[in-house]
């Protein structure tokens, strides 16, 4: 069985197990279990591999969160981004993996750090905690984990002042698309500062027209 071939001693074999798992919409729990398993593979590309199979699923049991959240410390920078989307994958998540991702939004990898923020954007309900890295993380000297950041942040139905406020900043980022993400942020918000409206308007007015 495919869940049996996890462990052949070919990484070849083990990653190609691993990645037709993934393609199942739902697995039972032995392949889970042997998922969660097979994140300690020797493999970067195998980990990798059990890692983007886990996050294919829906609802993970928490076992597999847990892993999850320990292979964001992994050596192998593809193997932390798999984790973190694959966390971002799960509609809910326990506090643990959101702290998790958080300290992750400092990684060195910048893609690392933008499915980190991606993943944290994904939920539904922020802690302040997370909502405060998200801001510090609008000044990242990636373009795209800035871009990233403004999104995740955007996806929480309503902002303290403080946060609209740097995204109000955030409208002069030097990246024409980091400022239509922040832009498109504080679109979503029901109601919005007089300074952010005017904020926008200049934004509108950018010498730029692909703001518009």
């Amino acid at each position: 069985s495919l869940i049996a071939t996890l462990k052949d001693e070919d990484q070849y074999v083990r990653e190609s197990a691993a990645s037709a798992l993934g393609k199942q919409s739902t697995l039972p729990k032995s392949a889970i279990q042997s998922l969660i398993a097979t994140l300690k593979d020797e493999d970067k590309y195998v980990r990798r591999s059990a890692a983007s199979a886990l996050g294919k699923q829906s609802t993970l049991p928490k076992s597999a969160i847990q892993s999850l959240i320990a292979t964001l410390k992994d050596e192998d920078q593809y193997v932390r981004r798999s984790a973190a989307q694959a966390l971002g994958n799960q509609s809910t998540l326990p506090k643990s993996a959101i702290h998790s991702l958080i300290a992750t939004l400092k990684d060195e990898d910048q893609y690392v750090r933008r499915s980190a923020a991606e993943a944290i954007g994904n939920q539904s309900t922020l802690p302040k905690s997370a909502i405060q890295s998200l801001i510090a993380t609008l000044k990242d000297e990636d373009q795209y984990v800035r871009r990233s950041a403004a999104e995740a942040i955007g996806n929480q139905s309503t902002l303290p002042k403080s946060t609209i406020q740097s995204l109000i900043a955030t409208l002069k980022d030097e990246d024409q698309y980091v400022r239509r993400s922040a832009a498109i942020a504080l679109g979503k918000q029901s109601t919005l500062p007089v300074s952010a409206i005017q904020s926008i308007i200049a934004t509108l007015k950018d010498e730029n027209a692909d703001d518009r």
